[in-house]
């Protein structure tokens, strides 16, 4: 809608016509839900905000970022590739409010709720991002949230809801089980709360369309037909929403999914939801921080545990579907895993690892 940064004069659709704005240079005038600031004699100096895209944005609210920096990028990861083996990445801690993919399911879940029965106390089991995505959201709306989590969730996703106003319930569970979202559940009957229900709430996979249509505009803009799409299994919400892509577009739906006995962050193997991906491959945790840590050191790029579970299922899922285009479902960054990199790494002797070489001791 603006010219380039730094660029003076109007939007092409108003050039030659006589400015609407302030007289004073330096004054804001809001039109249209963009803020205009004239510069110079008067002539506009466009704030078009844009993070990542050449442009910058002035927002009128928090909630207005839902919308504002999207689409999430679709990253190439050239140190990572290599002959007939093209990863790609789709960066979801890019999303505002959990910083993950999560943001999607919580704006869908929540508005629709809502919309619905015009409550204002809203319950969720939770075992981090999604806990983080509804908090500030809650905040935002200026509606209550309860999260219900198992004893196993960071200290540093815990905290971070609390900060945002939630009220945290932990509970001696080793994960989300069904037994966490039947006390949850209950709780709401009882308090004449909204239980908000992921697993089951078909709001989950609905806020997922938006992936969905930023992946397939991606897709073409790099001329890409790709040979597998790669996503962990949480509870499935955008593995669902990708299936509809994949019959589109005919590539191999792979699922990243924990290894018998393995907890990985974000991660579960009782899924609540039909599989719809054509390969499920198992990942270890130590494949998983493994892969991050060998992404972080190649690629430059933090991310978070389950997103190095994708990119050892790719890296397996290659011998199967063949050479090609893989792209990767990051769901979030590193942040909140810290403590788990610092004690693998911290095992390894050193902190200190040769890319490739796993977790082993450098000499």
């Amino acid at each position: 809608m603006g010219t380039t940064p730094g660029a003076r004069g109007a939007p092409p659709s108003t050039r030659g016509q006589r400015a609407r704005w302030g007289n004073e240079a330096g004054s804001p005038v809001r039109e249209g839900g963009v803020v205009h600031i004239t510069g110079f004699r008067g002539i506009a100096w466009w704030c078009t905000f844009v993070s990542f895209g050449g442009r910058t944005r002035v927002l009128g609210s928090s909630l207005e970022l839902a919308g504002a920096l999207s689409p999430t990028p679709l990253v190439r990861l050239s140190r990572s590739s290599g002959e007939g083996f093209e990863l790609w990445a789709k960066l979801e801690f890019y999303n505002p409010f959990s910083r993950s993919i999560k943001d999607r399911a919580a704006i869908s879940m929540l508005s629709g709720a809502m919309r619905r029965t015009g409550a204002t106390r809203f319950y969720e089991v939770t075992s981090g991002n999604l806990g983080i995505a509804l908090a500030s959201l809650a905040a935002a709306h200026g509606v209550k949230f309860r999260a219900y989590v198992p004893r196993t969730a960071s200290a540093a996703s815990v905290g971070l809801m609390r900060l945002l106003g939630a009220e945290v319930v932990v509970h001696p569970r080793d994960g989300v089980d069904d037994e966490l979202v039947e006390v949850a559940r209950r709780d709401a009957e009882e308090d004449g709360a909204v239980f908000l229900d992921q697993y089951r709430n078909e709001d989950n996979p609905r806020g997922q369309e938006a992936l969905v249509a930023e992946l397939r505009e991606q897709f073409a803009a790099a001329d890409m037909r790709p040979a597998a799409v790669v996503a962990g299994t949480g509870s499935l919400g955008h593995m669902t929403a990708l299936s509809e892509l994949r019959d589109e577009l005919g590539f191999s739906l792979v699922a990243a999914t924990p290894s018998d006995g393995e907890r990985i962050p974000g991660l579960r193997r009782d899924w609540k939801r039909r599989m719809t991906a054509d390969i499920v491959i198992e990942v270890t945790l130590r494949d998983a921080v493994t892969s991050a840590i060998e992404i972080a050191r190649m690629e430059g790029l933090s991310i978070g545990i389950s997103s190095g579970a994708t990119v050892a299922a790719a890296r397996r899922a290659a011998a199967e579907v063949g050479a090609g285009d893989y792209v990767m479902i990051f769901p979030d960054d590193a942040l909140k895993y810290i403590d788990i990199y610092s004690k693998y790494m911290a095992d390894a002797g050193t902190g200190k690892m040769e890319v490739g070489a796993g977790l082993r001791r450098n000499a």
